[in-house]
């Protein structure tokens, strides 16, 4: 399973394991690694024919983008450990929210 650029996916099991309703975190990884959404999974692991390839990908549908982006790394350590929504938590709050 490869992204947009033709690179290998680091997270092929979270792809294959997708399914209709599933919540997910939006990140940028440049310029810096922020969450900067949320958005929830439509359609699990499909193929689609772009052009003349066919691709393996999830459908998600947009929900909402974050006012303040938020530490990609600070936020997934925060939600495996205490399966608080990083994006619901106060984005004035330094330990939570890089402005």
């Amino acid at each position: 399973m490869t992204n947009p650029s033709g690179g290998l996916r680091r997270n092929e099991e979270a792809y294959r394991s997708a399914k209709s309703g599933d919540q997910m975190l939006v990140y940028q990884l440049s310029p810096a690694k922020q969450v900067v959404g949320r958005a929830h999974v439509v359609r699990g692991l499909h193929e689609r024919t772009l052009e003349s390839d066919t691709v393996k990908r999830i459908t998600p549908q947009w929900d909402e983008s974050v006012e303040y982006p938020i530490n990609l790394e600070r936020a997934v350590d925060s939600w495996m450990e205490t399966a608080v929504d990083p994006i619901d938590s106060d984005p004035n709050n330094s330990e939570e929210s890089d402005r």
